[in-house]
């Protein structure tokens, strides 16, 4: 046996593996972003879920829904307000919304509401928008900035 010869890693040998590491790394922090974002957008759908089925009781006690057009913003009462404790305890917030401090908040990232009485909607701009084919599919716009790509209509679950 040859006494000089070391043992160990070459260079090459060493930079392949950090290179595969460094690709699993990119791919394992990919998919942790992309659940966040589905699970943001499940914890909307959710929540005007539970929403639309309180303005279902409410319409059932009152043969109206309340009538309104507002957004989830906490600078205004009317979402706070839109329907009794006894059909629902706290009215939710969009999971991003962070309030910047201006009346107008991050509109964006709010929720909406309009009624006439006899028809509702219930909007958000999910992360991950659906099909153009899906029922709870919208495009509107509401608030100053905001952009709705999801809804409910009337307590189409």
């Amino acid at each position: 046996m040859d006494k000089n010869k070391s043992r160990g890693f070459t260079l090459v040998e060493l930079l392949t593996v950090i290179a595969i590491i460094v690709f699993l790394s990119a791919v394992i922090l990919a998919s942790l972003a992309s659940a966040g974002t589905k699970g943001r957008d499940a914890k909307r759908i959710s929540e005007l879920q539970g929403v639309a089925a309180a303005l279902e009781m409410y319409y059932q006690d009152n043969n109206t829904y309340p009538t309104a057009s507002c957004t989830s913003d906490p600078s205004t009462t009317c979402w706070a307000q839109l329907l009794p404790t006894t059909y629902i305890t706290i009215m939710p917030q969009d999971p991003s919304f962070i309030d910047n401090g201006t009346s107008a908040g991050n509109q964006s990232l709010m929720y909406s509401y309009y009624s006439d009485g006899q028809n509702f909607i219930l909007a958000a701009r999910l992360e991950n928008p659906v099909s153009s084919t899906s029922n709870h599919y919208y495009t509107g716009n509401y608030g100053s900035t905001g952009y709705a790509n999801w809804a409910i209509k009337n307590g189409l679950q």
